[in-house]
């Protein structure tokens, strides 16, 4: 894992496109998280850490939506977060349980995230994923802005490469609430 990041061919992709509909449509990635910084410092803070503990650069791609992309940028700005691959998911559309469209309160179609499951075409589309591999990468670690337990971490990357497997991920049984 250390080689392959000292190699540079390791980036972190940050998920950052939900809606947060169960805290209330807010921008999770823009809120605070812990000692004062939203979630999205604190995980590019644990990758600075890396970084300045390798002397390396991960580069950082950033996946927003239609619902979070203005709020994010304005605290990367804000915050001088910068240096972030930006690209967008894509966009759908609610359904009824009937298959219509669903409306909102004005009639007008009701538009979503559709969360990770874009995520490999999004990266594509964007040219996001080009950029990363002109740049050397060959492996990139994914995860929630909120899950700041997911970080890079060699170990990881070095399990992975050892296992010879195109894909490695991490579950965890989900107690309670089932969404997200």
């Amino acid at each position: 894992g250390l080689d392959a990041l000292r190699r540079g061919e390791v980036a972190q992709v940050v998920l950052a496109g939900g809606m947060a509909t169960r805290f209330g449509g807010v921008v999770k990635a823009v809120l605070p998280a812990v000692d004062g910084l939203s979630f999205l410092e604190a995980k590019l803070r644990q990758t600075t850490a890396l970084e300045r503990e390798l002397g390396l650069t991960v580069p950082v791609a950033l996946m927003t939506s239609f619902a979070t992309d203005a709020a994010i940028r304005e605290h990367v700005a804000e915050r001088g977060l910068g240096g972030l691959l930006v690209f967008h998911q894509f966009v759908s559309l609610r359904l009824e349980p009937s298959g219509e469209l669903f409306r909102d309160e004005h009639g007008d179609p009701s538009l979503y995230a559709p969360g990770h499951g874009d995520l490999f075409p999004a990266l594509r589309r964007s040219g996001t994923l080009d950029a990363l591999r002109d740049r050397g990468v060959r492996f990139v670690t994914v995860s929630n802005v909120d899950n700041l337990g997911a970080r890079v971490d060699p170990v990881v990357i070095g399990a992975h490469l050892a296992s010879r497997r195109p894909l490695t991920c991490e579950v965890a049984r989900k107690e309670g609430d089932m969404g997200g």
